[in-house]
């Protein structure tokens, strides 16, 4: 017990709580916190949700486009979600390259995404993989961070992900 938990307390051990739910914050709240989440949403609204919603399918879109054309080796699992996730995984001779060998290529070009089960472990018995690779695109992406993606995933391959170990 402490900080802003209690109304009353004394040498002799005596306690009295606050009423819930301030009984529960033991401690100062983080003001800079609540400051800086106040400017970011100030922030969303002055681009504004629709036109960061639009450019994010743009972005995405982007990427279908280019991966229809260039990358038969990417398998892509979300192509119709109306978000800026991309969900994919790479085969390199018919096989699958394992997501985080993935990751930790496209990592070494300096491109971020995520790999594994993204919190949904019965989604790959359903797809039949081990999990896949997610990229997120959002508003502070460009469409040349897109490209980049695109032409590291041309050199996605079992060889290049294992030089990048070894």
């Amino acid at each position: 017990f402490g900080g802003e938990s209690n109304a009353r307390f004394n040498r002799c051990g005596n306690l009295v709580l606050k009423k819930t739910p301030f009984k529960y914050e033991s401690g100062t709240q983080p003001i800079e916190g609540a400051l800086g989440m106040k400017a970011a949403m100030d922030y969303i609204d002055t681009i504004g949700k629709e036109n960061i919603h639009k450019y994010e399918l743009a972005l995405k879109h982007h990427f279908l486009k280019r991966a229809e054309a260039e990358l038969p080796r990417v398998k892509i699992y979300n192509p119709d979600a109306q978000s800026g996730i991309i969900t994919f995984n790479v085969y390199d001779d018919g096989k699958l390259i394992f997501p985080q060998d993935v990751a930790s290529f496209l990592n070494s070009r300096g491109i971020a995404v995520r790999s594994g089960e993204h919190c949904a472990k019965l989604l790959g018995e359903h797809i039949d993989v081990p999990g896949t690779v997610r990229a997120s695109a959002y508003f502070y992406n460009t469409f040349e961070d897109i490209d980049r993606l695109v032409d590291a995933l041309k050199d996605c391959t079992f060889t290049n992900c294992l030089d990048i170990f070894f």
